[in-house]
């Protein structure tokens, strides 16, 4: 039963997106072969994206999620560091084996090597369910990893050592194109077996705890904030352009699917003031108020006009009863110049 589910699991990596990415990857290192040195920047990023794959399958495949497709920024190596410091981990590993082999000889330097390998699935285990480079080197920790995936541990090593030596016996039969797909394939079927024996004991590792959401609310952050930037992008060429009404047109849908958060508005007040579009950002005073007024926290919206006024800006509200609801706050709260300016307003205004 164990070795069946590994088996599918090991399956899953020869479908679907890891095909697709093979297929990209494969041709970026062809053309970067036959480009010489120049052709260097490809190799790495090809090599860098399988690797970085990898471990998005253990860690999509831990969960019981499907085969995810490489996104732009899992590549970045600031916002998605585990692959770059599995590879430190292991560049001073072998440092650390040349250098046994150095001063004691190779029975410790050959045991020191053969336990990292015996480790290494738990390492990547561990750094791609819970990301803490730490744990992912402390051998208690690797070795409640190796104990609780059980038996299927020593499978995900036969399967490691059978791909090894299945290159090795094909690599002088195959063209070299032939040979780097396979490598990736294997590479991307031996993360989604590690990922299967993760999700089948689960629960003896605890992985629903270790799934650390606080990466997935991160990578919603990091989303929400590429659009916002493509947003202020857009805008800021319009008003640039000299179309104020197609920039608010289009601001003011963006707010609302974004359900008008408050945060947003300011956001893009922000932005606005610091393009010098003071216009534009009274605008988004004025329904900010407004939005702020309608969800009852009126104390904040005084405060917003008063920071609009601080700045030089102008309150112009289209709604009468926004600066009713003002004017009956400030009186509340004893701000005699606020109250003052706002009846001053409404009688300009008439």
């Amino acid at each position: 039963m164990a070795a069946d589910s590994l088996l599918r699991g090991a399956a899953r990596a020869f479908s679907g997106p890891p095909l697709a990415l093979t297929a990209v990857t494969t041709l970026a290192v062809a053309i970067g072969g036959a480009a010489g040195m120049f052709g260097v920047p490809l190799l790495l990023i090809g090599a860098a994206w399988t690797w970085t794959y990898a471990f998005l399958l253990v860690e999509a495949t831990a969960h019981g999620l499907p085969p995810p497709v490489l996104a732009i920024e899992d590549t970045n190596p600031w916002r998605e560091p585990r692959p770059l410091l599995q590879l430190v981990a292991l560049g001073a590993t072998a440092s650390l084996v040349w250098w046994l082999g150095q001063q004691f000889g190779t029975v410790l330097a050959a045991a020191v090597g053969v336990a990292t390998l015996l480790a290494l699935p738990a390492s990547v285990a561990l750094l791609a369910i819970d990301g803490d480079p730490w744990r992912a080197a402390s051998p208690p920790a690797l070795v409640r990893v190796a104990v609780g995936i059980g038996a299927r541990y020593f499978g995900i090593l036969a399967l490691g050592a059978g791909y090894a030596a299945l290159l090795v016996v094909l690599a002088p039969r195959l063209p070299s194109i032939v040979l780097l797909i396979a490598a990736q394939l294997l590479i991307y079927s031996l993360a989604t077996a590690l990922g299967a024996a993760l999700h089948a004991r689960r629960h003896q590792l605890g992985l629903d705890a270790v799934r650390a959401p606080e990466r997935d609310a991160a990578r919603e952050a990091r989303s929400a904030e590429n659009l916002r930037a493509a947003m202020a992008e857009e805008l800021y060429g319009l008003m640039r352009a000299r179309h104020p009404e197609v920039a608010w047109a289009r601001a003011s849908a963006w707010l609302e699917r974004d359900g008008r958060e408050p945060a947003t508005y300011r956001w893009l007040r922000d932005r606005a003031l610091m393009w010098g579009e003071t216009r534009f950002a009274d605008r988004l005073v004025e329904d900010l108020v407004a939005r702020l007024i309608a969800l009852g926290r009126r104390g904040e919206a005084l405060e917003e006009v008063e920071a609009c006024w601080r700045r030089g800006g102008r309150y112009a509200p289209a709604d009468s009863r926004d600066r009713d609801a003002l004017e009956s706050v400030a009186r509340a709260l004893g701000r005699a110049a606020a109250l003052e300016r706002l009846r001053a307003e409404r009688a300009a205004a008439r």
